[in-house]
Parts: structure tokens; C-alpha cells; sequence
């Protein structure tokens, strides 16, 4: 274990060595190369004397694309096993003074030295190479006396025993760790990151384009002022497959294209890291949705360097994406998202990235995917656009000054004038209540995360038991929507939840209605073997008070026989009625969500929440 050496001041540091996971032209991935673009912007923002020593996995291409000196990294990615990510590491920490030094440490070779760990999601188990080698690099340069930084970091969620150790060891060493999300920032401070050294950020990428030194080139066959929506997914399944999820998005989107009238616009984010075992690009699963929906065009772009996404991104009506950039930058440009994630570690980042704008309900997992509520949700979200590019702007320009304020506190800290503790932005407490919240209220709904987060001045959807999105209410409580077409999705959601409801009943019947014959086949087995007794121990003459007794058990047997006999008929008659009675009871339920709809579309009035907040009670039993 190391011990905090580098969390002293820095002192003038004249060389920074950064690493991201960057490089390779041919696996390229525009979010880990907008973090590392970003941080280079900066650093030479702060200390624009400082020499820069990029890590990279294809050294000229970065020293080509970002005009920096790149070598190559320690070789963890060629390691076949942890056990031999292990032996490697023991190799570049011991660094006996006759050793080959890899080219990664040349400019890690004094106090006067600093090593950068750019943003990114690496610390997590799926990538135990990259915990090993930024651990390697933090080693070597606490030996020596260099400072280190980590910047925008997802941690974890998932990690073994022996890799929190090692990020534990990062986390404790280094001078400032920057997190992104609150569920980051919190698990830092439980590995042992200093509170007095623990940064909450924004992502590093967010507001690349403002970078820019030429205008976006634009890439598409339609006027740049046309409405369209950018759409990224990474492969969430085999895209040369037959899986259905790539039809139920296809169909999906298609429904959203016609619904709100804009064109849709792949945009990728990522070729296919072969060597990481990556099988597809993104750019197949455009293409693979693209031959599925056939009432308008998919246009699928090649993936375009950083800067230019992040440009193009900024001008999109919306964006719908699997992956966590695409969100990055909207949100970054006032543009509204949804997010739609695939895992706990993909649910983190995206939910991160909304929780910073108080829209962390803006998503939904795979599931609710192929239940259908893509469609639904992303159109309710287009449904009051012109209100969520307001808010964004207005949650924008808190963001941008808290920025300033850590930007400004990490340039103190890095010319080594004074003691800095990285300051707390305005929006940490209302993120981490509304994240607390949600996490004690336990599963979420679109509705519920959002209720959690907005501080807007107007009420968010009503939902169906389950979680499908039927009506939103904007600020001044008017409906925002085609009364056929939600009348319609009112109909089908209280039809599926008749259907539910209905199955539940007689599931649970059924359930009772087995145990009742279980218990039944087992109390006449048990009496027969008790008759079978009586008639064993008169065989062999029994004393006749044993016989009484056996007698008088087989005579209670056969009478709770009887009971049970009388309360299976009972489950039978329950059902059928049971069923009858439910039907009922929905139908007046049905009778109720009409009459409320009918309420809602003859009314303007922000009192018209009151019948909507009562009917999702009503709905969902609360």
C-alpha cells in the first residue's frame, strides 16, 4: 500500500503525464477521445508551459490528432490473466535502478513531475487491465515524489476484492479525484478517497465543441435547419442477427420519425475493439435498424472524430442513445435526451449524466424496451421539448459557474500557490437526495425518477401500473398531446391492465388451489397409512386402548379430509367468481381513467392535477 505522498502541493510542475484509453485509429471511440481532447484543452489551459506525455495505445495517432508526445502503455492489455496483470505489476514497481524502464515513465522522474488519469469509466472490473496499469503509473510516481490527479471517473459499480484494493491504493494517493456521478463519489469515499481531496464534476467531454477552431462540415443530405433526432446504440445484440430487440427498436423509432416529424440520424460513437473483444461497431447496428424501418430513412454516418460529434450532437431536436456520451453532449448543448441502459454500470453513467441536469428519469433499461415504452417515453419527452431545452439552459448556466469554480480551484492547486479542497457545486445536495430518495423508495418508474430530480413547475406523467407513459401536463397544466392518440394508449393500458390483473387473480388462486390438493393428497395418504396401522396392530392384538386411539386419529383425519375437500370446491367457486368480480372492478376502473381523460382534455387549470394525482393512486394501489 502507498502511502498520500502526492496529495502535497505539486510545486511547478513542468511535465504531465496523461492517460486515457485512447488511440488506435482503427478502435476508435469518441467518448474516451473527447475526455482525453478535453483534458488536453485544459491542462494547457493551466499550465500552458508544461510539457504533455500522452499514453496511448496507437502512439502516433494521438500524437498526430492532439499534438502532443504519445507513447506507447505497460502492457497489461497483453496479458492473458490477472495473474500474469499481477506479475507485471510487481515487475514495474520494484524499478530496480538496472531495469529497463518502459517509455511511460520517462517523464515520471521527479517531484517536479505530475501524472494525470483522465476520465473515463475504466475502474470497473470489465477492464481489470486499465486498473493495473493506472495503479502501475500511480506507484511510480508517488515513488518520486509527483503529484496525481484523476479527472471525471466512473468507479465501479462492480469490482472484486483484490481490484477495490487497487483502486482503493489509487484513490487514497491521489491529490484530487474528480467523479462524475454521485453513485462514483460515494463509493470513492468508501474505498478511502479524502473527502478534502474528492471532486463532484461534470463529465470532462461536456462543452467540447466550445473548442472548436473550425465550423462543423455538414455531413448529412438534408438542410442543417431540418428537426432530426440523433440516435446512438452500441450493439446490444448480434446486429447480423435475427434478435428481436432490433426490431422492436426499429419499430419504435420509426413510430417516433412519424410521430414528431423529424428525420433520424445514426450517429456512432465507436468501431470495434477487436483486440478488447469487441465483436461489432456501432456503425452495424445503425445499419442493421436502418434495413429494418421502412417508412422513413435512417441515415447512418461513418464515426467522425470527437470534436465533430460533439459538434453535430449540439444540433439535434433530440437524441436517444445507449451510450453515455451522445448524452454528454446534449445535455452540454440544451438538447433533450433519453437514455436507455443495458446494465447497473450503464444505468449509473447514464443516470449521472441526467442527475447533473435534474432529469435523471429521462431513461429506462433494455426491458422496457422491448416492452414496448421506448416510443412512449421518448415521446412524451418530445411532447414539452421547448420546457425541457429551457430548464437545460437554465441548469447549463448553474453548471458552467460551478465549473468555473473547480476549474479555477484545480488551477491554484496545480501552480502550487496555496492548499485547495475542491469545492462542492450547488447542485450536489438536491442530486444526492433525489439519488437517496430513489434508492430507499426502491425500483423506479420513468415517473418517479423524475418527480425525484425536477424542480420544474410542472407535473410529470400519469403511469399505468406498468410504467408506460400516457399523459404529461406542462407548466401551465394543459395537455400537450393528440387526444385520439392518448385516449387510445389510455385504452390499451387500461386493457393490459385488466389483462394483468386478471392473470394475477388466477394465478394466485391457482397457487392456493395446489396447496389445498397437495395438502389434500398428503392427508389421505396419511390416513390410509394410519388404517393400515389399526389393521396391523389388530393383527398382531394390540392392546384395544391403542386401537381406540388410532381409531379416534384416522377419524380427525378424515374430517380435516373433509375440510379441505370443501375448500378446494371453495378456490374453484372463488376463481370463476373471483374473476367475474375483477373484471368488474377494472371495468370501473376503465369507466374512471375515461372520465378522468375526459377531465383532462376540458381543462387548462393547474387543478387538473388533482384528478390525475388520484387516479395514479388509484392505479397503483399508493
Amino acid at each position: 500500500m502507498l502511502n498520500n505522498a502526492s496529495a502535497t502541493l505539486p510545486g511547478a510542475v513542468r511535465r504531465w503525464t496523461v492517460i486515457g484509453d485512447i488511440g488506435a485509429k482503427h478502435s476508435y471511440h469518441v467518448g474516451d477521445e473527447a475526455m482525453f481532447e478535453a483534458n488536453i484543452h485544459l491542462l494547457r489551459s493551466m499550465a500552458p508551459q508544461a510539457q504533455l506525455l500522452a499514453v496511448s495505445r496507437d502512439p502516433e495517432f494521438t500524437a498526430a490528432t492532439y499534438g502532443v508526445k504519445a507513447v506507447h502503455g505497460l502492457g497489461f492489455e497483453s496479458c492473458e490473466s490477472e495473474a500474469a496483470c499481477e506479475e507485471l505489476l510487481a515487475r514495474w514497481t520494484r524499478n530496480h535502478w538496472t531495469s529497463r524502464l518502459p517509455s511511460a515513465f520517462d517523464a515520471l522522474t521527479n517531484e517536479a513531475d505530475g501524472l494525470v488519469i483522465s476520465g473515463g469509466g475504466n475502474l470497473n472490473s470489465t477492464w481489470p487491465e486499465y486498473i493495473y496499469e493506472r495503479l502501475a503509473l500511480c506507484r511510480k510516481a508517488v515513488s518520486i515524489g509527483a503529484p496525481v490527479i484523476l479527472l471525471g471517473q466512473t468507479i465501479g459499480p462492480e469490482l472484486n476484492a483484490r481490484q477495490r484494493a487497487m483502486v482503493s491504493e489509487i484513490l487514497r494517493v491521489a491529490a484530487w479525484v474528480g467523479a462524475r456521478e454521485m453513485a462514483s463519489y460515494e463509493l470513492a469515499l468508501e474505498l478511502g478517497a479524502s473527502p478534502q481531496r474528492l471532486s463532484f464534476q461534470i463529465d470532462d467531454a461536456s462543452g467540447l465543441e466550445k473548442h472548436a477552431t473550425a465550423e462543423l462540415r455538414w455531413p448529412l443530405p438534408f438542410a442543417a435547419d431540418e428537426r432530426w433526432i440523433g440516435v446512438t446504440f452500441h450493439p446490444l445484440c448480434d446486429p447480423t442477427g435475427s434478435d428481436p430487440l432490433l426490431d422492436q427498436l426499429a419499430r419504435q423509432l420509426e413510430l417516433v420519425a412519424a410521430q414528431t416529424g423529424c428525420r433520424l440520424v445514426f450517429i456512432p460513437h465507436a468501431r470495434a475493439n477487436v483486440a478488447a473483444g469487441g465483436l461489432w461497431s456501432d456503425e452495424e447496428m445503425g445499419h442493421a435498424l436502418a434495413a429494418r424501418i421502412h417508412a422513413t430513412h435512417l441515415h447512418v454516418l461513418p464515426v467522425l472524430p470527437a470534436m465533430q460529434v460533439a459538434q453535430l450532437t449540439a444540433r439535434a431536436s433530440l437524441v436517444v442513445s445507449s451510450r453515455y456520451h451522445p448524452l454528454v453532449f446534449a445535455l452540454a448543448a440544451g438538447v433533450p435526451c433519453f437514455g436507455v441502459w443495458s446494465d447497473e454500470y450503464t444505468r449509473i453513467k447514464l443516470q449521472g449524466a441526467l442527475h447533473h441536469y435534474g432529469c435523471a428519469g429521462d431513461c429506462c433499461g433494455v426491458p422496457e424496451v422491448v416492452q414496448g415504452q421506448l416510443a412512449s417515453n421518448v415521446l412524451a419527452l418530445w411532447a414539452h421539448a421547448s420546457e425541457m431545452r429551457a430548464r437545460l439552459s437554465e441548469c447549463g448556466d448553474v453548471i458552467v459557474a460551478d465549473e468555473q469554480l473547480r476549474r479555477d480551484a484545480l488551477a491554484r492547486w496545480m501552480l502550487g500557490n496555496q492548499t485547495v479542497n475542491p469545492p462542492r457545486p450547488a447542485r450536489f445536495d438536491q442530486i444526492s437526495a433525489a439519488m437517496h430518495a430513489r434508492t430507499a423508495s426502491g425500483p423506479e418508474t420513468y415517473a418517479s425518477a423524475r418527480n425525484a430530480d425536477s424542480q420544474m413547475a410542472w407535473e410529470t406523467r400519469s403511469m399505468t401500473v406498468m410504467g408506460q407513459t400516457t399523459l404529461e401536463i406542462d407548466d401551465e397544466g394543459s395537455v400537450q398531446a393528440n387526444h385520439s392518440a392518448y385516449a387510445m394508449k389510455m385504452d390499451e393500458s387500461a386493457q393490459a391492465m385488466h389483462e394483468i390483473e386478471a392473470e394475477r387473480c388466477a394465478s394466485s388462486l391457482m397457487e392456493v388451489n395446489a396447496q389445498l390438493r397437495s395438502s389434500l393428497e398428503e392427508s389421505i395418504r396419511y390416513a390410509r397409512s394410519l388404517e393400515g396401522e389399526i389393521l396391523k396392530m389388530r393383527d398382531l392384538g394390540a392392546e384395544p386402548e391403542d386401537s381406540r386411539k388410532l381409531t379416534k386419529a384416522v377419524a380427525q383425519m378424515r374430517e380435516e379430509i373433509l375440510e379441505l375437500n370443501h375448500a378446494l370446491q371453495a378456490a374453484y367457486d372463488q376463481m370463476a367468481q373471483g374473476d367475474r368480480e375483477e373484471v368488474g372492478r377494472l371495468r370501473g376502473q376503465i369507466g374512471h381513467l375515461t372520465a378522468t381523460v375526459d377531465a383532462l382534455h376540458a381543462s387548462s387549470s393547474w387543478r387538473i392535477t388533482k384528478p390525475l394525482r388520484t387516479l395514479y393512486s388509484l392505479l397503483t394501489g399508493r
